[in-house]
């Protein structure tokens, strides 16, 4: 139908007369249609930019449209817009800003944007809320409210003293109480009084107060009749009142009147899938979040999806939804922190620490000045501790500084502090724990035992590598005042003893007592590891020791790190020439030992990737813990079972520098490897992943990812080939490189050969420097480095103490008569050394034929270093020769000094062995008939 002009017209005049628009933007507004309210509020907007009345009215529309099926993606953003920039107009010309303050507050809480309201309800420096303002209930209860949101209880304690007596008042505090622990009579009781105190001046919160009711089962609906009848809410808030009532005793009943008011209002949605799930319908609960998700274009509930399937157990489901969630670049509010965190607790299920530190950290930082879960802190450090970046774990301890409210807490934060510097501050809170939970006799030990390792007293010297702290002696003092507590209180189950003597003696034999065992079978672990037949890991377990500490210590005075077999040597060959340019596992060995004996970073560049299980890299830090103690201490008492009793050896400051060097190289050398983690050891059954995973686990990744292992214990890669594993070692890797090199260069060029057998003579001298054994060393070689070093001892343990010195010299005992000469030359004492630990390599030896090891030890024993003889000393050495025959039960030495004699003077050795055995036996016999 055609318009007439004079309708035209008058509709003309509408559009442009300000008071029309406002009288219809109301109209629709009261009757809910939001659309055409904010319409008419745009157009009126339009025609007077500078209407801050307009600018609020329409930003509560957009709020309210937002809560709808009907709104639009940037409806809230846009509310808060207009609401600010008419608060803003109005403070230019200080006008009143009772309305447009409350609308923007109101929106702001619906966004949950805690720090935006305390910036519009805080005054200068905080935030920029005028001082007429400031006091207004409604500003405060909402910078109550945000000030507990974002944990400043302070704040929010100091804010609520402003409120006086009244429903304001009543009304915050038991919206704070609600967040406790009040039964449902405590919170029907309170609500109650809420509700009966409040006016319809405050239509918010008593609709707040009626939900609250509602919620256990009380219904207050029909009194909020009056507020409907006024446009001041929606008929469907009243309905939702009533309908979360009658759900609370008969959800059956009130399911149907939900399903409708969920389709248009987003309270009623999120009680109906939050209902649901309390209902334990997990697929209805899903089908409602996905249904509102999609209908109010709230990620809200996306989000709320991703969490009932994460409680459900659908992991995978969860994951993909929440990686959906935070795809979305517009999300904002609370929700991307908390879409990070449900994606922290989902790798938490597979322990993928590494995905758990990104999300925990992400958790934190989009947080943006909000309060987040103090779980969240624990997560992050619990999965730095997993990765073994303790750096990173006390610097997110000390940034936070988490609650300590229970052992499993006070365990991670320990753990993440352990190589900080522990100053008095750090010190003190220690014994504070120990004594909070002395009733865990093992904590609490623990915690005392780390502040006495790491810190000394006045007057307690430092050592030249003593990492100790200064405390007061008084903090010490309370210390081991503590210690005493906890042996008292737990005298089971403490695992510190303290012993008590009125003398030196007394003391010490009171030690005797506590510390002597029977240490045979770790004597058998120490041979066995030496010859090869066991790791070296086996005999750290025993002593309760890290791995790495038994490598960077050198425990065993030498690295057995190359083959003495040839088949081994083969396959270890063959092994490095096909595993470059390839993934490869690497165990601590490996990274320790091509890092003395080469340049680590070029080796590196040969592979790929350097694997190393995480449990590996674990194990190097707690190395660092140990070698600290024991750079930390002044000596140690030992049992010598060669002088059956308790001895003291003062710290040896060599060794100590030499291991926190080595340790340094290990831990420059694990930081370029890729962590991989390995739970379990499913080819070692019978072993304990916790105990053994730090020397176990490298095999077991290499066989799961069918890659080679690199290590250099023989030990580890005879075991590696028993279950199928290709190794090979960095010896092997070096001689890769070398007949590669002699390949290359021409038979006629002397000078490059020349530079080859240099480069081997180099790696050979840095090999028995370091004591990695076992290599081809000659004579001349052996006295150059021995007239270089002053022929050590650790030189005698990596060359005349091998078995390869008796197997792969042509001239053994010619070319230790060689060198026991020159020594005894510097040193009488030091051969006399050198010649027992020759002898102790010879008791090594697999040999079948005893009457064989004992004439070996019986030569060693007599071979004279100049002409005079000397009968009391070659008593002593054959002595010394016929206590190694008696560990390992062979013949009489005694009875082969004829044979052994004629032998050397056979190969031109020994002059006069006539004479020489005459005088033994003398003395040995004299020495029999003093002694019987």
């Amino acid at each position: 139908m055609a318009i007439s002009s004079e309708l035209a017209s008058q509709l003309k005049e509408v559009e442009d007369d300000k008071v029309a628009l406002s009288f219809l933007a109301g109209q629709h507004s009261d009757a809910g249609d939001y659309d055409s309210a904010i319409r008419l509020w745009e157009r009126i907007l339009s025609l007077e930019p500078d209407n801050s009345n307009v600018m609020t009215a329409l930003a509560l529309d957009l709020g309210r449209r937002a809560q709808t099926n009907l709104r639009r993606a940037d409806d809230e953003s846009r509310a808060v817009d207009f609401a600010s920039a008419a608060l803003d107009q109005i403070h230019r010309w200080s006008g009143p800003t009772d309305s447009a303050l409350q609308t923007l507050l109101q929106l702001l809480t619906a966004q949950n944007d805690h720090v935006a309201i305390l910036d519009r309800s805080l005054p200068p420096p905080r935030g920029s809320a005028l001082y007429n303002e400031i006091y207004r209930p409604e500003v405060v209860i909402a910078a109550i409210s945000a000030a507990d949101a974002v944990g400043e209880d302070n704040l929010a304690d100091e804010l609520l003293d402003k409120l006086a007596p009244g429903p304001d008042r009543l009304f915050i505090e038991a919206e704070r109480a609600e967040t406790g622990t009040m039964n449902a009579e405590e919170k029907l009781a309170v609500w109650e009084r809420v509700f009966d105190e409040l006016t319809e001046e405050r239509p918010q919160q008593l609709v707040v107060a009626a939900i609250r009711l509602a919620h256990i089962g009380v219904d207050r609906s029909d009194e909020l009749s009056t507020l409907v009848d006024r446009h001041i809410i929606s008929s469907a808030h009243r309905d939702l009142v009533h309908a979360m009532a009658v759900a609370y005793h008969d959800f059956g009943s009130a399911l149907p009147v939900l399903r409708r008011l969920s389709d248009v209002d987003v309270i009623a949605a999120r009680f109906l899938v939050e209902k649901f799930q309390k209902e334990n319908r997990v697929e209805e609960a899903l089908s409602a979040a996905e249904a509102a998700a999609d209908r109010f274009g709230d990620a809200e509930f996306a989000l709320l999806r991703a969490q009932i399937l994460s409680r459900s157990g659908r992991f995978d489901e969860a994951l993909a939804a929440a990686g959906d969630l935070l795809a979305d670049p517009f999300l904002a509010g609370p929700l991307r922190p908390q879409g990070h965190w449900l994606l922290a607790r989902l790798a938490a299920t597979k322990n993928e620490w590494e995905k758990i530190e990104r999300h925990c950290l992400s958790a934190i930082a989009t947080a943006a000045g909000e309060a987040f879960n103090p779980v969240v802190v624990w997560l992050l450090i619990e999965a730095q501790i997993k990765q073994g970046a303790y750096d990173r774990a006390s610097e997110t301890v000390l940034r936070h500084e988490p609650d300590l409210t229970d052992s499993a807490k006070v365990r991670l934060w320990a753990a993440a502090l352990e190589t900080q510097t522990m100053d008095v501050k750090l010190a003190s809170r220690m014994l504070d724990l120990a004594q909070e939970f002395k009733t865990d006799a093992e904590l609490s030990a623990a915690l005392l035992i780390s502040i006495v390792r790491r810190t000394r007293g006045e007057g307690d010297e430092a050592g030249p590598v003593d990492s100790r702290s200064l405390i007061p002696g008084d903090l010490r003092r309370r210390v081991f005042e503590e210690i005493e507590s906890n042996v008292a209180l737990n005298t089971s189950g403490s695992p510190m003893r303290i012993l008590q003597a009125s003398s030196t003696q007394d003391f010490i034999d009171a030690i005797v007592a506590e510390v002597r065992q029977d240490d045979q079978p770790l004597l058998e672990l120490t041979k066995k590891a030496l010859r090869a037949q066991v790791p070296l890991g086996l005999l750290m377990t025993a002593t309760s020791r890290s791995y790495a500490f038994g490598l960077v210590a050198r425990i065993l005075g030498v690295y057995v790190a190359g083959a003495l077999e040839s088949e081994d040597a083969d396959a270890d060959l063959e092994t490095a020439t096909v595993s470059l340019q390839h993934d490869v596992v690497v165990d601590s060995s490996a990274l320790l030992v091509s890092s003395l004996l080469a340049d680590f970073g070029l080796l590196r560049g040969q592979f790929q990737r350097l694997l190393m299980p995480r449990v590996s890299r674990n194990d190097v830090h707690n190395a660092r813990t140990e070698i600290n103690g024991l750079a930390n201490s002044s000596g140690q008492m030992y049992w010598s079972t060669t002088e059956n009793r308790l001895v003291y050896a003062d710290a040896d400051v060599d060794h100590q520098i030499a291991s926190h060097r080595r340790l340094a190289k290990l831990e420059e050398a694990v930081a370029r490897t890729t962590s991989i983690v390995v739970e379990s050891m499913p080819t070692f059954q019978k072993f304990s992943f916790e105990d053994d995973g730090a020397w176990l686990a490298p095999i077991e990744l290499a066989k799961s990812h069918d890659v080679a292992l690199w290590s250099d214990e023989v030990a580890i890669r005879k075991l590696a080939r028993e279950v199928g594993v290709r190794a090979f070692s960095t010896l092997s890797l070096l001689e890769y490189f070398a007949i590669r090199a002699i390949e290359e260069v021409s038979i006629d060029d002397v000078e490059a050969f020349d530079k080859l057998d240099r480069g081997r003579s180099e790696t050979v001298r840095r090999a028995l420097v370091q004591g990695i054994v076992d290599v081809p060393v000659i004579v001349e070689q052996l006295l150059e480095l021995g007239e270089q070093t002053g022929f050590t001892l650790d030189l005698a343990r990596a060359t005349v103490g091998r078995t390869a010195w008796w197997i792969w010299t042509s001239s053994p005992m010619g070319d230790l008569l060689i060198v026991l000469t020159s020594v005894a030359a510097l040193d009488r004492t030091l051969a006399r050394n050198w010649r027992m630990i020759a002898m102790n390599a010879v008791g090594q030896l697999n040999s079948e034929n005893r009457s064989e090891i004992a004439h070996l030890l019986a030569a060693v024993a007599i071979l004279q270093l100049n002409d005079l003889i000397d009968g009391n000393a070659i008593a002593d050495d054959v002595a010394a020769a016929e206590r190694v025959a008696s560990d390992l039960g062979i013949d009489d030495v005694r009875d082969h000094l004829p044979d052994a004699a004629s032998a050397l003077a056979n190969y031109g050795l020994l002059d006069k062995p006539e004479d020489v055995v005459a005088a033994a036996l003398a003395a040995l016999y004299s020495r029999d008939v003093t002694t019987d």
